[in-house]
């Protein structure tokens, strides 16, 4: 009787920890372009869309810009799901639009 209880309660414990939020921080892609003295930091937070934000960064490339991805520090997001596959796969989402997640701890 104690051994059934004990799974039981093993049981319960590993379904409350599956259950918990968990969640990802997204912050948008950024990158510094830089020709000779000037530079212009570009944020996937200032664009309406990815495209947008790829088609500008492009711009810039191919106008001779050397450009380099840099941290962002414009704005955080916090990506959440009732599970961890559910957290990553809206986190996953996010990222495929421009977005770097990183799992909280």
């Amino acid at each position: 009787m104690k051994n059934r209880l004990f799974i039981l309660i093993t049981v319960l414990v590993a379904i409350g920890f599956q259950s918990c939020k968990k969640c990802y921080t997204c912050t948008p892609i950024c990158n510094r372009c830089v020709y000779g003295s000037t530079h212009e930091d570009i944020c996937r937070s200032g664009f309406d869309s990815f495209d947008d934000y790829t088609s500008y960064l492009n711009t810039y490339k191919n106008s001779g810009y050397t450009c380099s991805e840099i941290d962002s520090t414009t704005s955080r997001e916090e990506i959440c799901g009732n599970s961890t596959s559910v957290a990553a796969a809206n986190a996953a989402t996010k990222a495929s639009n421009g977005f770097r997640c990183t799992i909280n701890q």
